[in-house]
């Protein structure tokens, strides 16, 4: 009969829960990319590796400015419900983008994202005022 020793025993358990978990946060992780990744062919996202966050030396699948426009999209209570709130979010996007496509300057992808998100915001306010405008009709 071989003898076990407890203490190891014991190790081994948390060793198999730590790589178990370790498994599942990477399988997460792996279905989180498949996913943007599907998300960024619906929306042609250019997915440029130079324009695009790393997480885990991994790329995330949308580029800076789509992952804004998209979390952003999902903030629906911060919506710029004033207009010339929502006027200044997407010219700041148009601006970036603008002078960057001109060649005029390089953006970072900060910017990127964070002008992503204010023309969501903004757009987000725009439809709004809309859709309750057409609704008092």
């Amino acid at each position: 009969m071989k003898k076990v020793n407890p203490s190891s025993e014991c190790h081994g358990e948390s060793a198999v829960m730590r790589n178990g978990s370790h498994s599942l946060l990477r399988d997460c992780h792996d279905l989180l990319q498949s996913l943007l990744w599907h998300f960024a062919l619906i929306i042609r996202c250019h997915q440029l590796p130079e324009r695009s966050f790393t997480f885990r030396n991994r790329q995330v699948p949308l580029c800076a400015r789509c992952l804004g426009i998209s979390v952003g999209a999902l903030a629906i209570p911060l919506y710029a419900r004033d207009l010339r709130i929502a006027g200044v979010l997407i010219a700041a996007m148009i601006i970036d983008g603008g002078t960057q496509a001109l060649g005029l300057r390089v953006s970072k992808n900060w910017i990127r994202f964070a002008s992503g998100i204010g023309f969501s915001l903004g757009c987000g306010g725009l439809i709004e005022r809309g859709i309750q405008h057409l609704c008092s009709m």
